[in-house]
């Protein structure tokens, strides 16, 4: 028996998910591109994940990005469904260039200019007019904003009406909040997003509606302390 309410066709629901944690994860580590698996850890949290989704929502679709630590999380999610996972260059994490698989105190040595910048916007007592420094050798701005637009146009289109996770990766799903929010992109984004949160957004008329904001309740964990993340 689960607890969920039915559907409202008037409403697509997006389900954004981040995956389970890795090894690198652990370590502090930007994964961005790399192809991580799901540590032991990651396994337990992606079954509760699947657990509480299945006893409250009902899910129509699921999403993944192509890497190796979302697409298992989705799996975990899609066996309790009897669903297939749909992999989208869309929701992969973003592209770090040069300072990928690295820490923040790494950085003060690899790249001086970008660690800089980074401390200036935590320290200064006000950040407006600032912008956030670009990934050196990464990813820009644009590129992530035509990624979020491309995936929530074909989502609207094809899954109208529907419920749909979507399983991404802590930095880009900033930047989804972001643009779903109507904040500047090219902004610091100080919010945090943890392994395996739920967050779920309605599309309903011409409106975007943020019903649930990185829920982790699931976990049975308290949230942590930590800086906000470099990216």
């Amino acid at each position: 028996m689960n607890n969920r309410i039915p559907h409202n066709p008037d409403f697509t629901r997006l389900f954004i998910l981040r995956h389970a944690q890795t090894a690198l994860n652990v370590a502090g580590k930007m994964q961005g591109n790399t192809a991580t698996p799901l540590d032991d850890e990651g396994r337990r949290q992606a079954a509760e994940l699947a657990e509480t989704l299945y006893d409250l929502y009902a899910i129509d679709h699921i999403f993944t990005s192509p890497y190796p630590r979302a697409v298992e999380t989705a799996q975990f999610v899609a066996r309790k469904y009897g669903l297939e996972v749909e992999a989208t260059p869309d929701l992969a994490e973003l592209g770090f260039g040069d300072i990928e698989n690295e820490s923040f105190t790494d950085l003060k040595t690899l790249a001086p200019d970008f660690y800089n910048q980074i401390n200036a916007l935590y320290s200064l007592p006000s950040i407006q007019g600032l912008g956030k420094p670009a990934y050196p050798g990464g990813e820009s701005i644009a590129q992530i904003r035509a990624r979020v637009a491309h995936f929530t146009d074909q989502l609207l289109e094809k899954h109208k009406g529907k419920c749909v996770a979507a399983v991404s990766h802590g930095g880009f799903i900033k930047y989804m909040f972001a643009y779903y929010l109507g904040f500047p992109l090219e902004q610091p984004i100080f919010i945090s997003i943890e392994n395996t949160s739920i967050s779920i957004v309605d599309f309903v008329e011409s409106r975007v509606i943020v019903r649930c904001f990185n829920e982790t309740g699931h976990l049975h964990l308290p949230i942590r302390y930590s800086r906000p993340a470099v990216v």
